[in-house]
């Protein structure tokens, strides 16, 4: 779930509900509308600069495909990039793929192998780099259970997350090689990369925890666990999302959505009737979508400020008084 500068446009894909279409909400129409731009079997969305984002079009067989898109005219094609069975081709505006990322990974079937797969975009081609994998084929991991499921460019670095393996995987671009594999929380979750404020902040999750790690000594400076267990069983949080000084976290197995000041306290908790996997935050309002039907999920959270002030009046009121009568 991505949104635009302007907060105007919240873009989604939940891939078992949404398969090749865009999910976008108006914010000034307050309503949702659904674009088939696809016929792949569920999209991927990477933020960029300047408003531009890109869609991974996954087909699970031979093809993987990279759109360009401005949250202007979200459903406009800019430039396509299209790889078939190690054929390329590229359509549109090359000059504007510089605002987007340049890796992806995908799930192909090629030479009769179906496998995770990087792609990075070079001279405006789609090419192959899965030399740049070869330490995960190399290593330890389960396949069937434990995918590739997420690449980050940073400096002269990619970052990559394992499905199901809480760690974090620094690459050198330099050396070729995987130079620190940083453990999370010891929860075996599904990992996402999110850095902010210029590259001075990383944050990721782990299952039912969110973690702070400083990218300049890639130490986790603060985490918090943000969903009990239930009876013995783990219950993961959703996909988090990041506003300016607040971090929202949607809770599928509690029915609410977390918002946290980046000190990890506590702003306000909101409760739903439904099961939230992924949530955004638009100045006062909360848009999010339920985990299993994808249905738009709209919360103001003013009213719950407002609600909170007469209480936080009434004890300052007091407080005040007994300074008073203490220091007669």
């Amino acid at each position: 779930m991505i949104k635009d500068s302007n907060l105007k446009y919240v873009i989604s894909n939940l891939g078992w509900v949404d398969k090749g279409n865009l999910w976008i909400y108006n914010s000034v129409k307050n309503d949702v509308e659904n674009y088939k731009i696809s016929d792949a079997q569920y999209l991927s969305l990477h933020k960029g600069e300047n408003d531009y984002f890109s869609i991974g079009h996954n087909y699970n067989d031979s093809r993987f495909e990279i759109t360009l898109h401005h949250f202007s005219e979200p459903i406009k094609v800019i430039c396509k990039l299209s790889f078939d069975n190690f054929n390329n081709s590229v359509v549109g505006d090359i000059d504007l793929l510089c605002h987007i990322p340049k890796y992806y990974l995908a799930n192909l079937n090629l030479n009769d192998e179906f496998k995770f797969h990087l792609f990075k975009i070079e001279n405006s081609q789609l090419l192959l780099s899965d030399e740049k994998i070869k330490w995960y084929y190399d290593g330890n991991f389960d396949f069937g259970y434990q995918g590739l499921i997420q690449v980050t460019e940073f400096k002269d670095e990619l970052i990559f997350c394992v499905q199901r393996d809480g760690c974090l995987y620094r690459y050198s671009l330099i050396s070729n090689e995987i130079i620190e594999k940083i453990t999370l929380a010891n929860k075996y979750g599904n990992p996402k990369v999110t850095f902010c404020d210029d590259f001075s902040e990383l944050w990721v999750d782990d299952y039912d925890t969110l973690l702070k790690v400083n990218p300049n000594n890639w130490k986790v400076e603060n985490s918090k666990l943000l969903q009990e267990a239930d009876k013995g069983t783990g219950q993961f949080i959703g996909s988090y999302s990041i506003s300016n000084n607040s971090i929202v976290i949607p809770r599928p197995y509690s029915s609410d959505i977390l918002i946290l000041n980046k000190d990890l306290t506590l702003k306000t908790s909101i409760k739903v009737d439904n099961q939230p996997l992924e949530a955004v935050l638009l100045e006062k309002l909360i848009v999010a979508r339920d985990w299993k039907t994808g249905d738009l999920i709209v919360k103001e959270t003013i009213s719950l400020i407002q609600e909170n002030k007469p209480k936080r009046l009434v004890i300052n009121v007091w407080t005040r008084l007994f300074s008073w009568f203490k220091n007669r």
